[in-house]
């Protein structure tokens, strides 16, 4: 049961509790019943705060956390100032001797010493074995120089092909030469007919390679060629057949000259020399051997003459 002093044993409950404004507590239906009525009058002034109150205990400590993760490794610092060296280390053992190094070069040939006695002569020993004979080598000398006390005449044909040749020869000034027939000189065999004159030529005596070629060409008369026309010299050598009396011109051991060019008045003895080298051209022995000599002509579409001498000589292992 709810009640208070102004419950309803109070004759005057009404009007007590609005007096006092002391209303049920708890409120209940047909209890207390509000008697005053009405807005609520203004807020009073702030009191003063009171007295803090006294410090309480402590809280018990909280729990340890758990370690975080550690960071990322930062950059290396620069290096630091070199120190100073320290002390020197106690003396080790010496180490095992290294492998022989190469030998120096040579010094100097010294001065030499004095002769010494005249020995004895000794029993004369018994002769040593014959070597072997050493290579054979030889040079074989050649020229052409006169024909008719002016030299040999050369000619080409009207495509600058030579057209007559020489042969030239060993020994004194006389050689011979071949007028060739058309196409004969391209076919690379030069035959020689029974009204030429048989060509100087010499047979090689063992196997040998010929190694150089020299020689020297000059003109016998002076040369009046026009613009544009050249005439070159030329040197080889050919080897006989064994069944007729024909040369075969071995094609790499032609040699060339420098050219006469026209345009200008070309005295006499306007000398031309070539040569080759290093060759390797076998020649068995009793080869028939011939040196042929010409001329070639360009930038004219007719024949072209010269009267000529030559000198030269082969080298022969």
């Amino acid at each position: 049961m709810y009640y208070n002093e102004h419950s309803d044993n109070v004759p005057d409950k009404c009007d007590s509790n609005c007096s006092r404004k002391n209303n049920c507590r708890p409120p209940q239906p047909d209890c207390c019943i509000p008697c005053c009525s009405g807005v609520p009058g203004p807020a009073g002034p702030q009191g003063e705060p009171g007295p803090a109150g006294p410090q309480g205990e402590p809280g018990p400590a909280g729990v340890q956390g758990e370690p975080g993760v550690a960071g990322p490794q930062g950059e290396p610092g620069p290096a630091g100032p070199q120190g100073e060296p320290g002390p020197a280390g106690v003396q080790g053992e010496p180490g095992s001797a290294g492998p022989q190094g190469e030998p120096g070069p040579a010094g100097p040939q010294g001065e030499p010493g004095a002769a010494g006695p005249q020995g004895e002569p000794g029993e004369p020993g018994a002769a040593g074995p014959q070597g072997e004979p050493g290579p054979a080598a030889a040079t074989i000398p050649f020229s052409y120089s006169n024909q008719y006390s002016s030299g040999v005449p050369l000619s080409t044909d009207s495509t600058g092909a030579p057209a007559q040749i020489a042969y030239a020869g060993f020994g004194g000034d006389n050689g011979y030469f071949s007028v060739l027939d058309p196409g004969e000189w391209a076919s690379g065999v030069i035959t020689i007919s029974t009204s030429e004159s048989y060509p100087s030529s010499f047979v090689m005596p063992y196997d040998g390679t010929v190694r150089n070629i020299y020689g020297v060409f000059a003109n016998r008369q002076e040369l009046y060629l026009e613009e544009g026309v050249i005439i070159r010299p030329f040197m080889c050598l050919a080897i006989g057949q064994t069944d007729r009396l024909a040369f075969t011109v071995l094609q790499n051991s032609i040699v060339y000259f420098p050219p006469y060019t026209g345009g200008a008045e070309i005295p006499k003895y306007t000398l031309r020399s070539a040569s080759q080298t290093g060759l390797d051209i076998l020649l068995p022995a009793g080869t028939l051997v011939t040196i042929i000599f010409g001329i070639i002509g360009a930038g004219a579409a007719e024949e072209q003459y010269i009267t000529a001498s030559i000198s030269g000589g082969l080298y022969i292992e």
